[in-house]
């Protein structure tokens, strides 16, 4: 893994999911290392869906200490401004994406940095959004 990691993630929230209920799993060892070359962004729409599913107010206090943290990047108004259409570009190949993992599609493609995730619709984005998944 430490050959591989040689430019900043965006990692998706399936992943931060996986990382944080399941302490045996690969997605958790590949997070951890991602961590540990300080290689990791994400943004106010990961950072919502991970403090949103939060068990307790401890949880959420504790979450939003560590992913503030975090490097954010910033979602512009040209991503906002590409949502709606290539939305519907996708809803046109009979593909109904929701609009945060649209979002964080697009935030991939326009900072050009892969995504790590575990959502396979994301393949669906990629027919329409020009992004890598790592």
């Amino acid at each position: 893994m430490e050959g591989n990691i040689k430019n900043k993630i965006l990692i998706d929230t399936s992943y931060w999911i996986e990382f944080l209920n399941n302490k045996n799993s690969q997605e958790f060892f590949v997070v951890q290392k991602i961590l540990e070359y300080n290689q990791v962004y994400t943004c106010d729409i990961i950072i919502t869906e991970i403090l949103s599913g939060a068990k307790n107010e401890k949880e959420y206090n504790y979450l939003n200490f560590c992913f503030s943290s975090l490097e954010k990047l910033e979602i512009k108004q040209k991503i906002w401004d590409k949502l709606p259409y290539y939305r519907f570009l996708l809803r046109k190949k009979g593909f109904l994406i929701a609009i945060p993992d649209l979002l964080i599609a697009i935030l991939s493609a326009e900072y050009n940095i892969p995504l790590l995730t575990r959502d396979k619709h994301f393949k669906q984005i990629q027919g329409i959004v020009d992004f890598s998944i790592f």
